[in-house]
């Protein structure tokens, strides 16, 4: 009798490999694993933290399902929301509620710098009689940088939070051992949040179209040059290239607005990195 249950169990399984998952599934989490670590590199780069990030992520799925309801033409429910997103109930109606106010409502200390930050402006005990921050002792027996970091940063270890702040550009360490509050929040590069405009504008061709009749390449090219002149030419040079491009695409359609039947969308991405000063300083010392 046991014998018999066990092979009809068996009989009855189906693999998952059967039905095509593990090959697509796990193409599509080595390709998003990708995506994802060279974009938390770009995030950690300037003080970004996982907890903000992870809020912004719960929200933007809670709105794509919405969406994607919306144009099937459906009701989007908490429990169907949380039903396709995989998060609570719980969670989908707190972002629901605060969806119109999502940037305002994030909270801008979910870093852990920047909350040692927020606290070292807040709280009485590391101000000065102007309000001001003081400048803290690294450690001492009272209101020391060491206090400011066991009260604000939760289970970091002081000397690992100020090194993470000297690399953000957040403090400033003197030679007597004080540290000095510069700026409450990381400095984000203009560079970065161009780059992610550039993706999102990508990605949202890609959704727009579902992946369907989609045909996509990308190819990286690098180019040596001789001296940081002849770069920054050659940077010039492929921006008006770019220009030029585009210009020539749309040359390759019809004008007339009666009669656009079919469409084609072409999206354009150069990204060229400008030398470094290193680079720059041996060019100098090489023409002097």
């Amino acid at each position: 009798m046991t014998r018999r249950t066990t092979q009809k169990s068996s009989r009855g399984r189906v693999s998952r490999s059967t039905l095509g998952v593990d090959n697509e599934s796990s193409r599509l989490d080595r390709q998003l694993f990708k995506m994802l670590s060279r974009l938390a590199t770009l995030l950690l780069r300037h003080g970004y933290g996982f907890s903000r990030a992870s809020h912004l992520a719960k929200s933007a799925f809670v709105n794509a399902a919405q969406e994607l309801d919306g144009r099937d033409g459906s009701r989007s429910s908490i429990a169907r929301i949380a039903t396709v997103t995989g998060l609570t109930r719980t969670e989908v109606s707190k972002l629901v509620r605060t969806r119109r106010s999502l940037l305002s409502d994030v909270d801008t200390s979910l870093n852990r710098a920047t909350r040692v930050a927020d606290g070292w402006q807040s709280d009485s005990k590391f101000l000065d009689r102007f309000s001001r921050p003081k400048s803290l002792p690294f450690t001492s027996s009272r209101n020391s940088f060491s206090r400011l970091v066991q009260a604000y940063s939760g289970d970091i270890p002081p000397r690992a939070m100020l090194t993470e702040m000297l690399r953000l550009g957040m403090v400033r360490r003197t030679r007597n051992n004080f540290v000095h509050l510069l700026r409450a929040t990381p400095n984000v590069a203009k560079s970065t949040v161009t780059a992610l405009r550039a993706i999102t504008e990508w990605l949202d061709l890609l959704a727009e179209y579902h992946g369907r009749n989609l045909t996509t390449s990308t190819s990286q090219v690098r180019v040596f040059f001789e001296s940081v002149p002849q770069a920054l030419a050659a940077i010039r040079e492929l921006k008006d290239r770019q220009n030029s491009f585009r210009e020539a695409i749309e040359q390759l359609g019809i004008k007339d607005a009666s009669k656009r039947a079919h469409e084609l969308k072409v999206s354009i991405a150069m990204a060229t990195e400008q030398p470094s000063q290193s680079s720059r300083r041996k060019s100098s010392k090489g023409r002097g």
